[in-house]
């Protein structure tokens, strides 16, 4: 819980709103000419605007403003990724550009650490599936897991405010931001991956050692744990 509240989720608010301030200044930079020196600083200017307003648009009902715009992202993603395809499918099939496949593997890096990096890289793209497990009650009651684990005493008990007119947990909302853009500044985006997925996949690793634990050393669980065969 630790590691995913100071380390893991910060650090994946810090990749979203630097990828966000990236992709904008490289789109201005086709308009506009932009200083390499001053780059930087923009594109972190950027990503925290739209951390601000996201922190901003979340002190007000989860369940109702947070959540429209929630879904307007959603059909955002789904409609850039749809242009994407479409456009990668035109230039290929009608256009002919295929050049960028003759030898896809040309000046390819093969040292352990550039792979490693390449690992996390792709593991950050597709991560996210095993949300679905444990997360499914927040989209019906949402707050409800940080309020129960700040009243458990399993976090400080300031993240269990909750605002009395919007039901938002502003403490532990504006901690999150602050501690994103704090890590914002810890390295590059390939660094920052790199530390998300290393904790990501370390608590995992922890967790299935414990389970493992558990099952050898028949220690008590929950009555409702789910018992699943070791190969599944």
């Amino acid at each position: 819980m630790f590691v995913s509240v100071l380390m893991t989720y910060p650090a994946t608010i810090a990749i979203i709103a630097e990828t966000f301030g990236q992709y904008l200044i490289e789109g201005l930079k086709q308009v506009y000419e932009i200083d390499d020196e001053w780059a930087p600083l923009a594109q972190k200017l950027f990503g925290f605007s739209l951390l601000m307003l996201v922190t901003w648009m979340n002190f007000f009902s989860l369940n109702k403003f947070a959540a429209r715009f929630q879904i307007i992202a959603t059909a955002a993603k789904l409609i850039s990724c749809f242009l994407i395809i479409a456009t990668g499918l035109y230039y290929y099939y009608v256009k002919g550009w295929r050049y960028n496949l003759r030898d896809p593997m040309k000046g390819s890096n093969y040292k352990i650490g550039d792979l490693i990096l390449g690992f996390y890289g792709g593991l950050w793209a597709y991560s996210g599936w095993d949300v679905l497990n444990y997360s499914t009650g927040e989209i019906a009651k949402p707050r409800r897991y940080m309020f129960a684990a700040s009243r458990q005493g399993h976090l400080p008990a300031c993240f269990s405010c909750v605002n009395a007119d919007t039901e938002s947990p502003r403490v532990a909302i504006l901690a999150q931001s602050m501690l994103a853009m704090a890590i914002s500044f810890v390295g590059d985006l390939d660094a920052l991956i790199g530390y998300v997925m290393f904790g990501f996949w370390a608590q995992r690793i922890f967790t299935l050692v414990a389970l493992l634990i558990i099952r050898h050393n028949r220690i008590p669980v929950h009555p409702e744990a789910v018992r699943v065969p070791l190969w599944w």
